[in-house]
Formats: structure tokens, sequence, C-alpha cells
């Protein structure tokens, strides 16, 4: 095995190129008492990737990553008004979708290089997936709903795999080259309701979510370039989960002006409920905040016949919740908010903005147990000018 000297301080590189193209047809009608669609989709994504790091010592290292994805789809659905009040929906959808990853890390300064990592794998999926709901109309503002679908998470190939032994123990860390799709079945509740005219907006909803070879995040848990970061099937998880959503717009303040109020809560916890490794019995599922809130204003004040003025602020915060899937590196709990401040015209638009206006610090991702912190951007402002030509 070789060794490798501890971590230094380097200077990191990053490159990437990222093609996309996509195309979709669909057929719709309408007869009597049912909406319908029916259509096909294609994509493809072709993705080159490069990070480089320099003044390591021997740790010094490149690594190149080309990744291919080629999928479509056939869909369709339709929508029945069974009575004035009562609707019945479905839709079904095939995905067929081929990954193809080759991936190439080399130690530089080595003479000639090491070869560190090197994959080439090919994989394909195909799966199907269908939702289908019921909803009740008691008045022209109250609806009630149940749906139930499934859901489809595609499996994927691992850019570095190599089986490293511990050094503690001398056994291998297996590390899988391939992790296989996620399946899940979902449960939903809700109640829409409309009331001052339109004017308020209140939105309920409760669900659960079982998921079958749910996948998730981990490491080997060794330092330095012996760290290997994966995806795998962890077992099969349970999520459940509330939502509150509203909305209020106050039409015909002083200068004709107009204010929209959205907000949000969402309570969420899931779990691993049947582990491959039992050792995970009863592990939160991780990047899940327990809470989450949102909150946003929105000001429009008309200035002249053809200028309106324009303000805004949004506020989102989490609490709760694990970033690793062993639990034990927490989520941060970041508040943040975004003010904007503008005018439009007929065709154009010009807006001062000022992101994470407290210049909150609380960091992206938390240290884990790779001595990892993904800082957050301070506080940032900008203007931005766009004017349409058509």
């Amino acid at each position: 095995m070789m060794s490798v000297p501890n971590s230094q301080r380097c200077t990191e590189i990053q490159r990437g190129e990222f093609d996309r193209s996509s195309i979709e047809a669909r057929l719709s009608g309408k007869r009597e008492s049912l909406d319908w669609i029916i259509g096909v989709d294609a994509f493809e994504s072709e993705d080159m990737y490069q990070q480089a790091e320099t003044g390591r010592g021997n740790n010094s290292f490149v690594i190149d990553v080309l990744n291919d994805v080629t999928s479509w789809s056939i869909f369709g659905g339709g929508e029945w008004r069974l009575t004035e009040q009562l609707s019945l929906s479905a839709e079904a959808r095939v995905t067929s979708e081929d990954k193809d990853l080759q991936s190439l890390a080399l130690l530089t300064n080595f003479d000639p290089e090491l070869e560190l990592i090197s994959e080439d794998l090919d994989e394909t999926w195909t799966y199907s997936t269908w939702t289908t709901s019921l909803s009740y109309r008691f008045t022209p503002d109250i609806m009630a709903y149940a749906r139930i679908g499934t859901g489809f998470r595609t499996g994927g190939l691992n850019t570095d795999s190599r089986d490293i032994a511990d050094p503690d123990t001398g056994v291998p860390i297996v590390v899988p080259e391939t992790f296989d799709e996620e399946r899940g079945i979902s449960y939903e509740l809700g109640l829409k309701n409309t009331f001052l005219d339109g004017a308020l907006v209140l939105n309920l909803s409760a669900y659960r979510v079982d998921y079958k070879d749910f996948i998730s995040n981990a490491t080997n848990g060794l330092a330095g370039l012996d760290r290997v970061g994966y995806v795998f099937n962890i077992g099969d998880a349970e999520l459940d989960g509330v939502e509150i959503e509203t909305q209020y717009v106050v039409n015909n303040l002083p200068g004709n002006a107009t204010l929209s109020i959205n907000g949000g809560v969402a309570y969420t916890e899931g779990d691993i409920s049947d582990p491959v490794d039992p050792a995970n019995a009863g592990l939160k599922i991780s990047r899940v905040p327990e809470w989450s809130y949102t909150l946003s204003t929105k000001l429009d004040v008309p200035l002249s016949e053809t200028l309106t003025g324009l303000a805004s602020l949004r506020y989102r915060g989490q609490e709760g919740g694990f970033q690793t899937f062993s639990n034990n590196t927490e989520l941060p709990e970041p508040n943040l908010a975004t003010l904007s401040i503008g005018v439009r015209g007929a065709s154009w638009s010009v807006n001062a903005y000022v992101e994470n206006l407290t210049d909150e610090d609380e960091p992206v991702r938390n240290v884990t147990a790779g001595n990892i912190s993904v800082a957050r951007e301070p506080r940032t402002w900008g203007l931005i000018f766009s004017k349409s030509l058509f």
C-alpha cells in the first residue's frame, strides 16, 4: 500500500464544461369532462470536470471526470370531472436512463505520475412512475384533495470506488462502484382555502413517503488522499411532514400601491426504518431540516403611466436536522434575508439588491470528520439591468 504525507497548504484549481440538450413533444386535448395529454421527451448531457491541487508535496494531484447521461421517457395523463365538485386525475411515465462515467486521478509529484483512481463504468436503468389524486370542492373557495404517487431516483456511479484497508484493522473498507435506484411511494392530504374575495390564501398539507433502497452519502472515514466519498443505498426509510403556506394581497394602498405577503412553515422528520447494516437503525435522514421557514414581502408602487417602483424583502431559515448520514454532524441553521429595490418600465427594469442582508456567517456545510467546512458568501450587493428586445 502506498503511503502519502499529511495534507499541506495547497492551491486548488477547478475547471468544468457542461453541455445539456433536451427535446419534448406533447399532444393534448379536451373532450366533454376529460382533459388529456400524452408525450415523449429526451435528454442528453455531457459533463467534463477537472480538479487540480498543487503545493501538497507528494499529495499534489489532478482528477479528470467525464460523465455522460442519456435518457428518454413517454408519459400520459388525464383529469376527469366526475361531478361539478369531484375530480379524478392520473398520470404515468416510463423512463430509461443510461449513465457512462470515466474518471482518472493522478499523483503529479512523481515521475512518472502515479495512478490514484481509474474508473470506467456504464449502467442503464428503466423505471415507471405513476400518480393519482382525488379532489373535492366544497365551495368555490375551499377544496380538499388526496394524492398517492410513486417516485424514482435513478441509481448512479461512484467517481472513486477504491477499497482501502483500515489502518487499525487491516481489513479493506469496501466502496461500491455503483448504487441502485431509489423508489418511493407518497401519500398526501391537503386543504386549499381562499378568503376575502381571493385576497387571502391558506393551504395546509400533510404527507408521508416510504422509501425503498434510500440513497445516501458517506465516506470511508479515512483521512488525506485515502479518504473516499461515495453514494450508497442505506436501506428503507420513512419521511413524514406537514406544511402551511399563506398569501395575503393588499390592494389600493396610498398611491395605488399593492403589497403582497407570502409565508410558510414546514416540519419534517425522517428515519432509516430498515437499514442494510443494523448499526444504522434509528438514524435520521440526513440533509433534511426539521423546521423550515419562509417569509417574503413585495411592494409595487405606480410612479407614472409607464413606471412602477418595486421593493421586496425575502427571508428563509431552518432548524434541526443532520448533515451526515451517521448523524454526527448537525445541519447549519442559517437565517438569510435578501433586499431588492428597483424600477420597471414598459420593456426594461433596473434592480439594486443586497443578498445575505444581515451578513449571516453560519456555514453552508458544517465541519465534518474530515475537518471540512464550506463558508457562506458574505453580504453581497449588486445592480441588475434587463431589457426586452421584442
